[in-house]
């Protein structure tokens, strides 16, 4: 009997954590100002026809914000993974180019492997064009990855504003927001050592 009490508390415990740190992702990320001169655009999987329906999304979100703001420049950010014909970033910069978004207000960092690295790599670029890191950008990443996202940031010295790429499908959202509630924590106990 005592043990079916210490499980009962135990799972009524977790679903409050989980729920929690549910409506903490889902709150995170400060709206991008309108004079942002920078945003970092996350990457996400290439497919062998184009851009993965996340990254599709991403790039949308982009488009919307550079063409909504045309004094800001951006960094797209994404290695070429073992699965992928060309690198994230240069996915995103032939689809943006595409669309009408001039070439000079983007730069491609093609080497970035994870959201930390996308964050590093990203601002060596700017510190390097620029002569010194921005003290705040703006981060396109869908919703669910923006409380992470922001995490990492933080952790390097940005104050970073989110802009939220919109999910076409409830049910890859779904999935999503619960594989980001169990990176988060892996984030928070691991600490430092978990740079994904």
């Amino acid at each position: 009997m005592a043990w079916a009490w210490v499980l009962g508390i135990a799972s009524v415990c977790g679903v409050a954590v989980l729920t929690v740190t549910g409506i903490i992702i889902l709150r995170a990320g400060s709206p991008a100002p309108t004079d942002c001169p920078w945003i970092i655009v996350l990457g996400a999987q290439v497919n062998a026809d184009g851009p993965s329906e996340a990254l599709e999304e991403r790039i949308d979100a982009a488009y919307h914000y550079l063409q909504a703001h045309p004094a800001t420049q951006a960094v797209l950010t994404g290695g070429k993974g073992d699965n992928e014909h060309i690198a994230e970033a240069e996915c995103m910069f032939q689809k943006l180019t595409a669309m009408g978004i001039a070439p000079e207000r983007l730069r491609r960092e093609d080497k970035a492997v994870s959201t930390w690295t996308n964050l590093v790599y990203s601002l060596a670029i700017l510190q390097q064009e620029t002569g010194s890191r921005p003290e705040q950008v703006g981060i396109v990443t869908h919703d669910f990855h923006l409380f992470r996202a922001t995490m990492h940031a933080t952790a390097q010295g940005l104050k970073a504003y989110g802009i939220s790429a919109k999910s076409r499908s409830k049910l890859h959202w779904l999935y999503y927001f619960l594989r980001e509630i169990a990176g988060v924590w892996h984030y928070l106990i691991l600490g430092g050592t978990y740079h994904d």
